[in-house]
Formats: structure tokens, sequence, C-alpha cells
């Protein structure tokens, strides 16, 4: 046998998904038992452990290797393509210890429990690197039952590690990353024994593609799957950053250390000046070199200054992940969202405040200020629309396979402060991108909502140079033509929802009920005041309002407070099962009931003005 061992990472031709927890065996695979008396048949139910994220990662298992051993001996072994197929033979009520190596070509078993405790195995180059088919261990040493089977539990675990890499200009607007390496891969690995130092590095380096590179520059993070590779700590008294260089490390020394190498360009007017930085990988940014396998690590590059000379790095691994993916945007073109693997991201998306936003399913929509729509497919790329007209676009709805968005101005009447002329606007669309836009002379429209077949929006009736309103509700089949209904509400209801086949308005605090839209109940008391922004889900009314508080209501059968106490709220939202919250300095809550409440620390101090829920 030769010193190593090799095992080759497979693609996979038969994808298995496993979201921690992979195979479970079934009894129709036990192979014929004749001249098996006195041993069971044993197979594995795997559960592979989450990564230091928490976020669960898709997984592939493939190409088991499984041994095991008794007293130090190998007693039996078995190889399979198909987890579900994987079991083998031994005797009844023995001790054994089995060691199940996933994702990995055929190994031959040593035949000393020590050997392979430390037995090496080989990478196959880039394109072996992949988290859901990563090689993985586990290992379990039950006393096997007497019986005809048994299935076994077993924790497994990544060999390869996540690395996250991202980019902050800072104040150096035209500077830009124009390339990314990842430098000594590993290209050997121990699966049963952690922090393994690598041995041997890859002949190839991980190099950017171009479209991650332009993800970078726009402020998202790229992740790379690294082995795993402990050097230790290889700048024992170090405690600057930029000395944390693969240069400084002592020539004689007998490890292969992993690197990172970025590239940076600065175009200005005058000149263009180009540097490029290195620095080693480990669990910090000053001394440590472990790459850890199954951890996730996140490299942030930072420019400080006003040259490529002034700039920091750092290596964070406790990071806040988020269960709940959402988007939301506000004030001067902010927007923040939580990418598929929980991260949160922050965007600029024009100049000027988002409204609201809306998932479609197939598209993001946002509505906001002097008239621009902003549309994408992903959350990430926008396109922005002006649709022509000088209005303030409050909310945005997509039912009957069509956008549609309300709004409203106040302009001034022949060029003088005062009186002045409410303008109503109803936009539509089909795609998101195309619109038609309709003026209400003197309506004011605050939001929408569909349900029954129908567009129903609410808002007010303001004169011309006058101060007092009138609430009104505009009903509409197609967005189109709009029917207006007068309704007993003292300021105009400022939002409305629809659920479980009736119709609520709320304006202030006090809230209206209705079955077509047309006709409304008398405004009713919940018992709490300066609520403005309102959604439905799951049985359950949800209000939010400008001084931090929320109420809910089962039915709308009676207002309680939820156990919330921020500054400010804008918008609350519903959407895949679950409440959304934003409000001032980048606040975001979510909830499954309206009742309790989580709170994201999302560390921005930009105000927030709509939420929706992520695919």
């Amino acid at each position: 046998m030769e010193n190593i061992s090799i095992c080759r990472l497979l693609l996979l031709t038969f994808p298995i998904l496993c979201l921690y927890g992979c195979v479970k065996m079934h009894e129709e695979y036990v192979p014929d038992s004749s001249g098996s008396q006195g041993k069971t048949y044993v197979t594995f139910s795997m559960d592979v452990l989450p990564m230091t994220s928490g976020v669960d990662e898709p997984c592939h298992v493939s190409n088991l290797n499984i041994c095991a051993y008794r007293n130090g001996h190998l007693e039996a072994s078995v190889y399979s393509e198909n987890p579900e197929k994987a079991g083998l033979y031994v005797d009844s009520g023995k001790k054994y210890t089995f060691y199940i190596l996933a994702n990995s070509g055929l190994i031959e078993p040593p035949r000393d429990e020590y050997g392979m405790r430390t037995i090496k195995c080989r990478i196959g180059g880039l394109s072996a690197l992949d988290i859901s088919a990563s090689p993985m261990s586990g290992t379990v040493n039950p006393t096997v039952i007497d019986g005809k089977y048994c299935t076994l539990k077993v924790r497994m675990e990544r060999i390869l590690a996540r690395i996250g890499l991202k980019f902050e200009r800072g104040y150096m607007y035209d500077a830009e990353i124009t390339s990314v390496r990842i430098a000594n891969l590993a290209s050997d690995y121990t699966p049963f024994m952690s922090w393994h130092a690598a041995e041997q590095s890859m002949n190839e380096t991980y190099t950017a593609s171009g479209e991650e590179v332009k993800e970078l520059n726009s402020g998202e993070i790229i992740y790379v799957p690294v082995p795993e590779n402990c050097c230790g700590s290889l700048f024992p008294d170090n405690d600057d950053p930029w000395e944390k260089h693969p240069n400084n490390i002592a020539e004689d020394a007998e490890v292969i250390c992993t690197y990172v190498e970025i590239s940076v360009i600065d175009r200005r007017q005058h000149y263009t000046y180009e540097k490029t930085y290195k620095f080693c990988l480990g669990k910090d940014a000053v001394s440590d070199c472990n790459v850890e396998r199954n951890t996730y690590a996140r490299v942030e590059f930072k420019l400080t200054g006003f040259v490529l000379a002034d700039y920091t790095w750092d290596i964070v691994s406790d990071i806040p992940v988020q269960q709940k993916r959402f988007i939301a945007a506000g004030e001067s073109g902010a927007v923040l969202y939580t990418d598929t693997h929980g991260e949160l991201i922050t965007a600029r998306v024009g100049g000027f405040s988002w409204k609201d936003i809306v998932n479609s399913g197939s598209a993001y929509v946002m509505a906001g200020e002097r008239g621009r729509i902003a549309y994408s497919e992903d959350g990430r790329s926008w396109r922005v629309v002006d649709t022509g007209y000088d209005v303030d676009w409050q909310q945005i709805e997509y039912a009957a396979n069509r956008y549609v968005v309300v709004g409203y101005k106040e302009e001034r009447l022949d060029g003088r402060a005062y009186p002045q002329m409410m303008k109503g606007y109803v936009a539509c669309s089909d795609n998101g991108i195309e619109w038609r836009v309709s003026v209400m002379y003197d309506y004011a429209l605050c939001d929408i909502t569909y349900g029954n077949g129908q567009f129903v929006a609410c808002g007010y009736y303001k004169r011309p140079g006058s101060s007092s309103v009138r609430g009104y509700v505009y009903i509409s089949y197609n967005a189109e033509w709009w029917i207006k209904t007068p309704v007993s509400a003292a300021y105009g209801y400022s939002s409305v929802v629809y659920g479980n086949g009736i119709y609520a308005a709320m304006d202030n605090g006090e809230i209206s009920y209705s079955e077509d839209g047309v006709s409304w109940s008398e405004p009713e008391e919940t018992g709490f005041h300066f609520f403005d922004t309102m959604a439905y889900g799951n049985g359950t009314y949800v209000a939010a309002g400008l001084f931090g508080k929320v109420i809910y209501s089962v039915g709308g059968l009676g207002w309680e407070q939820s156990d919330v106490s921020e500054t400010c709220f804008y918008d609350v939202d519903y959407s895949r099962g679950t409440f959304f919250i934003v409000g001032d300095s980048g606040l975001v809550m979510y909830s499954s009931d309206g009742k309790k409440w989580e709170k994201i620390d999302t560390g921005q101090k930009f105000d927030l003005y709509c939420v929706c829920s992520m695919d």
C-alpha cells in the first residue's frame, strides 16, 4: 500500500439531498443472511454537522467507505457508491469502532486501527472543492445489538471549510478589485484526525471568476471552499495584520500556509495605480494560520484612506447569521438583504428613498420618491425606472399577474405657497418595468391590497386650498378604472389589508371592516393610537406605529400589545409565513405570530421604510 491512499472526490451522478440528516437505511436492502448466524447486519443513518455559521448546507452523500475495527484490528469493510445499500455483517453483541468516509473514492483500509486513524487522502484538484459534496468523515463505537439488523446514527463532519471574502472601498470610490486568488490550497487531508497540517499543496490556485469579482466590487460576499490546513501559530509574537504575510514565514518551516492575494486598481483622472495584497488565512488576522474543517470565516478587506497604501483586513468567525431571509429598503437608496448563506448585505439603489417593496415570486419591485420604481430578478442587481411623474409612491401590490403602485403629491397652485392641490396616482405594469400611470385630482392614495378578485386602495379627499380631509376607499377590478366610496374615517385610512374574506382598513388605531370593499363598518377603537401600517397573515392582524409599538389581533377580535418597545416603525409585512417590521436606524424585527418578536442586529444607521421576505 502507498504511503498516501488516494481518495478522489467524484461528481455525483445521482444527488441525495440532505438538510442536517442524510440517509436512512431500509430493511429491504439487508442482504441474504444465510451463513451469517450470530451476526448482525449494520447500516448507518448520517447526520451532517452544520458549519459554524449555523446555516444548514445542502449536502450530497455518495461513495461510502465503511470499516469496522475490534480490538484494534480490521474485522470487516465495505465500499458502496449508493449510501442506501451500504452496510456490513459483524458479530452480534461485540463492541466495534466504525469509521465512515463519504464522498471519496475507494480506499484500501489498513489492517490496524491506528493506521485508519492516521490515513491520508488526496484531493483531486479545484474541481473537487464543493461544499455540498465535500469529503466527510465520522466514527461511532457501539456494542452491536443482537438481531437481524440495526441502524447506527453517525455524526459526519465536512473536511472542507468555507471562506467568505468581502471588500469595502471606503472613500476610494474609483478603486476596484481586479483579481482574487487563494494559493497553497491543501491537497491532502486526514479524514479521522482534525487539525491536520497539509504536507503538499495543489498545483492549481483558486482564481475568482469575472462574475465573482463583480460581486465583490458591488459589496457582496463571495464564498470559497478551502481544504482543512492547520498550520498553527506561525506568527506568535505578531500583532500587526500587515505582517501576516506569506513572505514572512521562515523558509525552513515544514508547513504550507494557505493565503489570499487581492489586486486592487485605483483609477483617477490623472493616474492609474495598482497594488497587490497578500495575507495568510487563519482564525485571526495576526498570528493564527489554522483553516479548520467544517467552519466558516469571513475575510474583510477594507480601504481606509484615500490611497491604496491605507488599508486593513480582518478575519471574522463569530458571525451572526439570519435564519430568515428578507430584503428591506429605505432612505437615500439604502437596500439591505440576506444572501443565500444568511449574511446581511448592504447596497445602494439610486439616491432617493424607497417606500415599499414586493416579492412577486419571480422578481422584486420597489416604489419610492420622485416617481422612481426599481426592478430586480434576484434582489441584488436593480434597474431603476422613471415613470415620468413627480409622485411619491407609497405602496405596491402584486396580484392578478400585475404590479400596481399608488401614491400622491401635493402641489402648489399658480406658483403660490398656499393654497395647494392634491394629486393621487396609480401605476400599473405587467412586467415591473413598463408602467401606465393615471391621475386622480384632489385625492391622495396611501395603500393598496387585493382580494376577492379586486384591488382596494385607501386614502382621502382634500379640496384645493382646504386643510380638511375626508376618507375614501377606491375599488377596481383591473387597476385601470376606479370607483370611489366615502368612508367614516376622520383622516382617511392609511393602511388596508385583505384576509379570510374580509377587508380591514386602519385609521390612527381605529379599524373598519368590509366584505365587498363598498360597505364598511363604523370605525372600531382598538384601544391604541398612532398606528398607521398593518399586515394580515395566518389569521392574525399586526399593526405598528410611529412610537415603536406593535399591536396584534387574532381574527380582529380584540387587540393586544406585543412586548416591543422601539423608537419608530415604518412598515409591517407578512409573507412566506413570517411577519417583518422595519424602522429607525436599520431596525428589523420578525415574528411568526405577531406576539413574540426577534430583533436582528443589522449594524446599520439608515432608516428602513419597507420590507418583504426573500425566496
